[in-house]
């Protein structure tokens, strides 16, 4: 069983993850982890404020990384804007917490309710990653045009951006 646990430290909001361990005892014993903090700063753009999150580093190799998730780019292309091309987003007051995935895009995945059914059309490796990405598809939408940004938290001010567009 997973928990999610806000709190607060000096003026910081911080979301821990705590998942039950044992069963047996009277007091459960959990094992916790930080999953985010806010991030300090603000950034300013053409629709408004943002705040994101900073996800501590995992390793002596990764530094921490702050993330602006969910940050729409254009409006939703639902009903009569559903094939022309997409508008600005709507502007928003005060600041945009940015620590949340946007909804993905509508997409239609093989049927692997019947595993061997499904193994008898596709092989193994495909039938675990159609299972995998079955998992990270729950949340699907028409309105589906958000960026996650994700930097170093310190280091050079400058940075190449490396910029992915999916399916064209």
């Amino acid at each position: 069983m997973i928990f999610i646990v806000t709190m607060w430290i000096a003026g910081r909001k911080l979301i821990l993850f705590c998942v039950k361990k044992s069963y047996e005892t009277l007091f459960a014993k959990f094992v916790c982890g930080i999953v985010s903090l806010f991030s300090p700063r603000t950034v300013k753009t053409a629709y408004g404020e943002l705040r994101g999150v900073i996800y501590p580093k995992g390793g002596s190799l990764i530094k921490d990384v702050e993330a602006f998730l969910g940050v729409p780019y254009a409006s939703a292309p639902a009903a009569s804007l559903r094939f022309m091309p997409p508008l600005t987003p709507s502007r928003w007051t005060g600041e945009r917490i940015a620590d949340k995935l946007g909804p993905v895009c509508p997409q239609i995945l093989p049927d692997i309710t019947n595993r061997s059914e499904a193994l008898s059309r596709m092989p193994l490796l495909k039938f675990s990653r159609v299972l995998d990405m079955s998992k990270l598809l729950l949340n699907q939408s028409e309105d589906c045009l958000y960026l996650n940004i994700y930097m170093p938290t310190k280091g050079k001010s400058s940075l190449r951006i490396l910029f992915l567009v999916h399916h064209l």
